[in-house]
Formats: C-alpha cells, structure tokens, sequence
C-alpha cells in the first residue's frame, strides 16, 4: 500500500520483523493444549502489534513513506493444529477433499457490506470496493486488532496463503483444481502463478484500471473481449447512497471467467453516473 515502493517496504519490514519477533520467541510451540492455544493465538496478536508499531514508526520518521502499510497473513501449524493470524485482504484457505475453503475475513469495505446485509456475500469479491481496507498492519501505531483463529487438520488437507495477486485473477474453483492436482507445493505454486499471470497478459495493461478513467465495456469491446453488461440497483448504507453503476462479465480464454462491478468511491449517487458516451447496455 501508499505507492509501489513504500508497500514493498512495508511488506519487507513486515515480513523480516516477524521472523525476528518468532525466532526470538523464549517458547516454541510442538504440542499443544487449550492453555497453550490461546496463549499462541495471544501471542501472535502481540506480534502482529509490535510489526504495526514498527511500521507505523518508519513511515512517520520518512516522509517519503508516509501512509505506507501492507496486509499480512501467517500460519502456524502445531502437532496436527492450525493457527491463523491475519490482518487485511491476503487470505488463508484451505483444501480438504478436493473443496477450497477461504478461512480468512476480508477487512474491506465490500466485505462490511457484505456482513450489512446490503450486498451478497457473492459479489463482495467483485466490488469495486474490495480493495478499500478497513484494517491493515502500518497504521494503527501498534493498536492493530488482527483476527486469529485455531482448527485441527485432518490427513490430507492443504494451506495456501496468498495475495489478491491469485484470488483476484483467478477463481476459487480453478485455485482448487490446481492445489488437488499438483502434488509437490513448489509446482501448484508456479501453476497458480502463470494461471494468474495469464490473466493479467490476456487482459493487457491497464484494463482494470481503465474502469476509473472511461468505460470498461469499450475498452473490452476494442479489444474484442466478449462480455455482458447489466445495470445494478443502488445501495444505501451508513447514511449514504452509493451507485453500484454495472456489473461486466467477461471471458478470458475459455477457462477462466473475471467478473467485474464497476462502481465509483462513496460519492452521492447524483455524482457516480457513466460518463457520456458509454456504449448502451
């Protein structure tokens, strides 16, 4: 977040100060019980602080850096039991007969409106505003309130951490496929990779972007990308009223289908219409 190299650099930061804080831990964790559970899970939150207030301290010190941040999410896995921590909108899942589960909440705006009730949980992933975090590490001064969670693992499963990198290219039931199918972690690893990158090369550069500066659907009629274009009602929420525009789903190949809400940030609805000249639905 805050800019290409001050998120590297807090992600940087995040990611070395955390192997630190861990491998300068006075009590590692091989077998568990309740007691000690919840002691691990109190302890990675205390973790996950002291990264925000080293974070938070960098970007006050350098103005350069000012209002960097990042998402962090990290697993721990203890005689046959999964903790979770996490902060943003990187992800956990987790594979178990052959079905993907996200074991991770979105701190994003999509997602609160999701829990609101004024968008279904289904389309969260392709608001335009699931990718305005609520919570992230960098900017809390050490006040960070990560989500942490502990689950026993059966025989067979696998975890997959990520970025929106993955899940925002390519769709859950692809990402299943690949996990279950590869089975070295190195080789699923550079299948979902080039699954999202493929993505990205057959969108071309400045696609998605495109939707914030003219219409999404003529740049995908230019480039002859085959989609569909239907109008979404307004929402109202926390006072306001917020034009969800319209949604465009578009293939890719023929395996892999992106679907996109094209909406504008919290503004009166008056003030988020299409632009003139956008091609009719």
């Amino acid at each position: 977040m805050g800019g290409m190299t001050a998120g590297q650099q807090a992600s940087r930061l995040a990611s070395s100060t955390g192997i630190e804080l861990v491998m300068q831990s006075p009590k590692w964790y091989f077998h568990i019980d309740e007691n000690e559970a919840a002691e691990l899970m109190d302890q990675m939150c205390r973790y996950f602080r002291d990264i925000d207030r080293q974070l938070s301290a960098k970007a006050s010190a350098d103005h350069q850096l000012h209002g960097m941040g990042t998402t962090l999410t990290g697993a721990y896995i203890v005689g046959g039991n999964l903790f979770v921590v996490h902060v943003g909108d990187s992800r956990c899942y987790l594979l178990r007969d052959h079905k993907l589960q996200q074991l991770t909440r979105d701190h994003t705006l999509a997602q609160e409106l999701a829990d609101a009730g004024k968008i279904t949980q289904e389309s969260a992933g392709r608001h335009r505003m699931r990718n305005v975090l609520t919570r992230y590490i960098g900017g809390s001064e050490g006040n960070i309130q990560a989500a942490v969670m502990w689950m026993p693992l059966a025989h067979g499963d696998r975890v997959m951490l990520c970025s929106d990198g993955l899940n925002g290219m390519v769709p859950d039931e692809e990402i299943a496929i690949y996990l279950a199918e590869c089975g070295n972690p190195n080789e699923a690893c550079d299948a979902l990779v080039g699954a999202a990158l493929e993505v990205h090369r057959a969108l071309g550069p400045g696609l998605l972007e495109s939707a914030y500066e003219t219409c999404l659907d003529h740049e995908l009629a230019v480039r002859g990308i085959p989609f569909q274009r239907q109008l979404l009602a307004p929402i109202h929420y926390k006072g306001l009223e917020l034009d969800c525009g319209y949604r465009l789903d578009f293939l890719i190949g023929e395996r892999v289908v992106v679907e996109l809400k094209a909406v504008d940030a919290l503004l009166p609805l008056h003030r988020s219409r299409p632009r003139s000249g956008a091609p009719p639905a």
